[in-house]
This record gives structure tokens, sequence and C-alpha cells, in this order.
């Protein structure tokens, strides 16, 4: 910084008459050189200083240094000032002060400047803010970067202390030395210099500037930084935007945009659902076309509760509305993130007819940052339709788009379900963050994402006990309902691969009423029957089954179909070696109701269950269950469906390097 400043005292640039120079100059020769050498410590100080900063920056024993103080006094070089805290002294004017100071070699002044600071540091510990003023001062004058950082810190503490009591013209004054300070300590730090100039504005009283600034940050790192959506960076704009924008403006749209997206990976879904519609209230309000569009779209896309027909009806809405004043990338998101909407609820052709046009608006618009959304939707399809041998080559486009758009986010992480569902799982695992990774909040849905790759992997151990930390700290047995579907799927994949049937009954509940959605790319009724096989009640077992069924065809999801018949299958087995019809009853009637002309003994119902099962019923229940293996063995295959593949043909005791099926 160079330059010695002092809060309320005349500038240093203040030029010294000669005549009165030459005054000074033979007072202080009067003065012993020990005298001299002690008070240009204290014009270091400041024009008023007390003992025991003089003594301890001074490192000499108090006595000596009171002798002195009383040689300066007597020829009226200092001053004694009594008051609260004991005797202070002052130099008698300012003059003699600014000429010791400027006397004073400048590398020395700069390390007695540190000295001083430190010293202020222990005197004051318990209340640095009272006197953060007088050590950003000092910290400002040394020379060592970390004193640069603690100018920086104390500047900021005395205009906080500064505005608490409306001095916004000191608290300016505070904020510029400041920012001077960190444009020497690291002027690259952009993050920094920008929380300083949006105090400032705050001190300015500006807060309309800076709350469009905290705004402008939220959406550059939402646009060109999503990999830290639920970071700090994300914590950093959110607690900004929230403490600048003025109540009902634009600016306080997004900054209640920014705390939902926060609550939302912090797991406080309902905190995170009341900010979005404040947002979306707010945006309607004002009549703002843009920030509806974007508040929409965001709704979307943190669908938490997709089984809300509420958002079914905001996607109906925002999907058809004009689009007057709106910006290509919020228009292109609400299209491609209300097509996921109507997937969810089983309108795949709806869903694919918007990601047309969204792709249609995509290229038009030129915008870089969702043109990596073109790949994205790609790998989407192909979940769908099991088209597994094109998604490295989608991947790597989806790469090479995203790169040329600044979009750090790595497409694998859409790819994840692909990858799980083509026995890729080794590959889905490393698409997550690693535990505990630096700078990197954790949110609740990353583990479940990585109990379900370590149960696919058959590291069972390792995903069971993420499952059950998980499913504790989320209170998921305790009636807590903060958790997104996604996630509660994916603990309950986990707990029924691994076979653990207490965190399978627990998390089936959980799903309970949502078995008609299609969360991309599964029924939710799939996993609910699944579950319901695992604890041993094949009834509801079987129509979840059948409802996955219908539900998959409808959506046209392959993978899916081929998955719901394996569990039907197996069901239909177990069925047929226990001796239960009951399974056979619902998922195809029609055998049972027809098992009399295909030679019943004609005794009631009740007589013949309390029998084993007679060898034709059984036989008829393992000729259902081989179609459906042979159904699925046959896309399993033909989709590169490694694991499921063996799994299936586990039960026909068939090498699953097998190039046809014998009978199927």
């Amino acid at each position: 910084m160079g330059r010695w400043r002092s809060t309320g005292e005349q500038p240093p640039e203040m030029r010294i008459p000669e005549g009165l120079r030459d005054v000074i100059g033979k007072r202080l020769s009067r003065l012993s050189p020990e005298c001299n050498r002690l008070l240009s410590i204290a014009a270091v100080v400041g024009r008023d200083f007390r003992l025991d900063t003089l003594h301890a920056v001074a490192n000499a024993p108090e006595e000596e240094v009171l002798v002195h103080l009383e040689e300066a006094q007597r020829v009226g070089v200092v001053d004694t000032q009594s008051g609260p805290g004991g005797v202070r002294f002052r130099f008698a004017h300012a003059f003699f002060r600014q000429t010791l100071y400027e006397e004073m070699f400048a590398p020395r002044r700069a390390r007695l400047h540190q000295q001083v600071g430190e010293a202020l540091e222990k005197q004051y510990a318990a209340r640095l803010d009272e006197h953060a003023a007088e050590m950003a001062e000092h910290f400002a004058e040394a020379i060592e970067g970390e004193c640069l950082a603690k100018a920086v810190k104390y500047g900021e503490l005395a205009a906080r202390r500064a505005m608490a009591v409306y001095a916004y013209s000191e608290a300016v004054k505070h904020f510029e030395d400041a920012l001077q300070a960190q444009e020497v300590l690291d002027f690259d730090d952009k993050a920094k210099r920008c929380d300083l100039l949006l105090a400032l504005a705050e001190a300015l009283g500006d807060t309309t500037r800076a709350g469009r600034a905290c705004r402008l940050g939220f959406l550059a790192n939402f646009r060109y930084g999503a990999n830290q959506m639920d970071g700090p960076v994300l914590r950093h704009w959110a607690e900004l935007g929230d403490r600048y924008a003025p109540p009902d403006s634009v600016d306080r749209v997004w900054a209640n945009m920014a705390l939902a997206d926060l609550r939302s990976g912090e797991g406080r879904i309902t905190e995170a659902r009341n900010f979005r519609a404040a947002a979306l209230e707010l945006a309607r309000q004002l009549d703002d076309a843009d920030a509806q569009f974007y508040v929409a779209f965001r709704h979307f896309v943190n669908a938490d509760q997709p089984q809300d027909k509420a958002l079914l009806q905001l996607a109906e809405e925002f999907t058809v509305r004009p689009r007057t004043g709106v910006s290509a990338y919020h228009v292109a998101e609400v299209l491609w993130h209300g097509g996921d909407v109507f997937l969810s609820w089983g309108r795949r052709d709806r869903a694919e007819e918007l990601w047309l046009e969204a792709e249609a608006i995509t290229v038009q618009s030129g915008d870089r940052f969702i043109l990596g959304h073109l790949g994205q939707y790609e790998i989407h399809r192909i979940t769908l339709d099991g088209d597994f041998g094109k998604l490295d080559e989608t991947v790597g486009r989806s790469g090479a788009l995203r790169e040329a758009a600044g979009n750090v986010a790595s497409p694998w992480s859409t790819a994840f379900p692909a990858l799980l569902l083509s026995g890729r799982a080794e590959e889905a695992l490393a698409t997550l963050p690693a535990a505990g990774e630096p700078g990197r909040d954790e949110s609740p849905g990353l583990p479940s994402q990585r109990a379900v790759c370590l149960a696919h992997l058959n590291r069972w151990t390792e995903a069971t006990t993420i499952l059950g930390d998980v499913v504790h700290r989320l209170e998921l047995d305790s009636g807590q309902n903060e958790t997104r579907t996604l996630t509660v799927l994916q603990l309950l994949e986990t707990a029924v691969i691994v076979g653990h049937a207490p965190f399978a009954r627990v998390l089936a509940g959980r799903l309970a009423g949502m078995s008609a959605l299609f969360v991309r790319p599964t029924c939710v009724a799939r996993h609910l029957g699944a579950a319901f096989a695992l604890l041993g009640d094949p009834d509801q077992a079987r129509r979840y089954y059948a409802e996955a069924l219908e539900l998959a065809t409808r959506v046209r999801a392959r993978p899916e179909i081929a998955l719901t018949r394996l569990g039907m299958a197996e069901l239909l087995l177990e069925a047929a070696e226990k001796g239960d019809a009951s399974p056979l009853v619902a998922v195809h009637p029609e055998l049972v109701e027809g098992r009399t002309a295909r030679g019943s003994t004609g005794r009631s119902d009740s007589e013949e269950s309390s029998d084993s099962m007679s060898s034709p019923r059984a036989d008829e229940m393992r000729r259902e269950a081989l179609e459906h293996l042979d159904f699925a063995i046959a896309e399993f295959r033909e989709m590169k469906m490694q694991p499921s593949l063996e799994r299936a043909l586990r039960h026909k005791e068939l090498p699953s390097s097998l190039p046809t099926l014998g009978g199927s």
C-alpha cells in the first residue's frame, strides 16, 4: 500500500511549513536518542497511544518507557490524558508525529506496523470488533501477505460495525481500504473482490445493484458451474442474494430460487418447495415472463414429489404458454424438463414432442450451455430404448458439446442409469464424486447412488452399510418425509439386491401411492413388486408387477419391460415350487379360470388349495414363467444387458454364451 493513513486525522500529504519543521526539529533534538527511538515507535502506533501497547512493541522495560515519555512530556512533545481505562498519551501536535513517522526507514516502519497490529490483536482479543479499524490500518501498512489478509478481514469487520450504527460513510471508507488491500494481496481472487464490492454497494445504500450482482453470480454458477450446485459456491450466492435482494423484486425471485436449490441439496425438501412456490408467486405478481419460465423449469428439475398433479398442471401450462420476452434458454429448458414430467406420468409421446421442439430451439439459439442437452437427451432415449451399443459414442458427442459450452459437468452423470442397466456398474460408480470430496457438500442423493452401484457390483457389505447410514440419517424409518423419490427408489433397489427385508419394508412404505409413476428410466411399481416378493407377499408383488408391465409398455421402456417380465417369471417359479396359486390368479387369471376344462377334479377351490399344487397346475405356472423368461432373455441379449441375462439364464440352467434359445 505504501503510504500512511490515519482515520479522522489530517491527511499525511499535508506539508509541514519549513519554518515549523525547523522548530519541530529543534524540539526533538533536545531529547535523547533512546527517547526519539521510542517516540518513533509511538508515531507508528498513532497520535494517541497506550503505555501497554508501546511497551509491547518497544520490547523495553516498562520503567524505561515511562522515563522516556516523561522526558518527552517535559519538552512539550507528548501530553498525558486521564480517562476510563487509565492514562493515555498523545502527541502534543500532529506535526510531531508526522515528522517522526516520515523520517523513519520505510521497511522498518512497515515491520513496526505489523508488530503494532499483532500487539493490538492480543490486547483486544476479547473485543476485536471495537478496535478492528485500528488493526486494519496497521496490517494494511505491513509487507507480508498474511498481514494484508488481516487488513482485509479487520477492514470488513470495522465496516460492518460502522453499518450497525448507521455510520455509512465510515463503512464505505473501510470497505474501500479493504478493497485496496485485497488488490495487493491477490488481485486475481475475483470472488473476494466481488464480495467486498457487494458489501460496498450495501454500505452505499445501493441494494438494487447488490441484488442484481448476486443474481448474476448465481446464474453464472448455475450455467457454468453446474457441478457445484450443491456446494459452497451455491451457498455463497444464495446467502448473499438473500441478504441483498430487495423484497418484491425480480432479484428476490432468483434469491428464493438459489435458497430453494440450497435447501434441496441439504435434503430439506419442504423448505425448498416453499421457496420455489414463493418465487413463482412473486414472478407472476411482477408479470415477468422470463422469471416465470425460469422458476417453472426449476420446479421440473427439482421434482421431489413427481406424483404431485400440480407439477403436471404446471408442465401443461408452461409448455404451451406464449413466449414473448422469454429467453430461448429458458424456453428450451421448460420444454426439455417439461417433457420429463410428462414421461413420469407415462406420456412418452408428449415428452418426445417437447424434446424435438426443444432441440430445434436449442440449435436455432446457438446457446452454448443448452447445446449440451442435445447429447443428454439422446442418452435418455438410448436408455429408454435399450440401445446401449450407441452409449459411448453418444456420451462422447455430448461431452464435446458441453466442453464447447464451458459446462464442466460430465455427460457420464446423465448416463448413470444406462451404465447400471448395461452391467457397467464400476463405471457408474466412477461418475460419482468421492465421499467427502473437498469443497463439495454431500447431498442425500449421492450415497444412495453409491449404494446401488455397490449392490450391483456384489459388494453387499459396503452397500448395506451405506444403506443403513442413509436410512437412519434421513430418518426414513421414523416418519420423516423429506427425501426425494428417486433417492428412496435407489435405496429400495439396494435393499432388494442385498436381501435386507426390514429396510425394504420401510422404503416400500415410503413409495406407497407412487406406483403409477415412471421415474426415468424405471417404474416405481417394478421395484415395489420386487420388494414385496422379498417380503414374502406374492399377492402384492404380482399386482405391482402387472401395473409396472402396463406402464412400461405404454412408455415403451424396453429394458423395463424385460426386467418386469423377469421379475414376474421369478415370482411364478417360486409360487410353483411352494404350491401357491395366488400369484397366477392375478397375473394370468385365464389359466386358473380354465383349469376345470384342463382336468380339474371338481373339488372346491378350498379343497384343492389345501393340498400341494397338482402337477398340471404347477406345470402351467412354470410354462408361463418360461414364456416370460424367454422373452426377457432374448431382449437382454439383444440389448447387451449381461448381468440381467445371466440372472435370467440361471433359471433355465443355460450358459449365457448360447447364441439361440432352444425351445423359446
